[in-house]
């Protein structure tokens, strides 16, 4: 497994490090071989990693697309990457790791949101569009691959684990999206008995946060 955590400042105030790095330290065992970090603006990503498919520094996260344009922080295992990565190629895509990562990035480069529906495994991921400012949180249908988030002070908040969204400042929201009745996985009430935050892990399919124009 691996770690994801980040934030974006609705407001455009710029991303601290040092934030985004308490995010992180506060669910490091998810991710004992490494860490990166990519902050743009008010958007900041930090990645805790356990290397699997590639081992060498090619498949460090975040990972950036060749253009500059998408960067992602993904934890996961797409079971049909290879053939993702060869349709891909044929449509001039060129790949600098091995990682399942780099497709997942690729692919919704190319085709966006419907990438998802090529997409068969455990996956959770974050996607940031530089060009439009958009972020794109998603996960695997089932929700083995956990992402929860909150909408606090101003700031969209996000992580694998709800340890990381309390080492925001910010901490837990109450104005954000989502409803009561999709606050609650299942998992998670077995396990605690009880619920830790009025938010939902990420529905099958995705969600977008946009940050402002300037």
């Amino acid at each position: 497994m691996c770690g994801i955590t980040g934030y974006l400042n609705l407001d455009g105030k710029p991303a601290s490090a040092r934030v985004l790095r308490a995010m992180t330290d506060a669910i490091a065992h998810r991710g004992p071989d490494g860490e990166g970090f990519f902050v743009d603006g008010g958007l900041g990503l930090r990645h805790r990693q356990l290397a699997i498919i590639d081992l060498t520094p090619a498949g460090d996260q975040p990972i950036t697309s060749a253009d500059g344009r998408h960067v992602i922080s993904y934890n996961g295992e797409v079971y049909n990457f290879r053939e993702l990565r060869k349709e891909l190629e044929a449509k001039e895509y060129r790949f600098r790791s091995k990682s399942d990562a780099e497709v997942v990035l690729n692919a919704f480069a190319e085709w966006g949101e419907r990438a998802l529906d090529r997409m068969n495994g455990m996956f959770a991921f974050a996607i940031w569009d530089r060009r439009r400012k958009e972020l794109t949180l998603a996960r695997d249908r089932y929700g083995i691959k956990p992402l929860y988030y909150t909408l606090t002070n101003g700031a969209f908040v996000f992580g694998s684990e709800i340890k990381a969204i309390l080492a925001h400042p910010g901490g837990v929201g109450d104005d954000g999206p989502g409803r009561p009745d999709r606050i609650l996985h299942l998992s998670e009430l077995l396990r605690r008995r009880y619920a830790v935050l009025r938010r939902a892990i990420v529905a099958a399919g995705d969600l977008h946060a946009t940050a402002p124009r300037r």
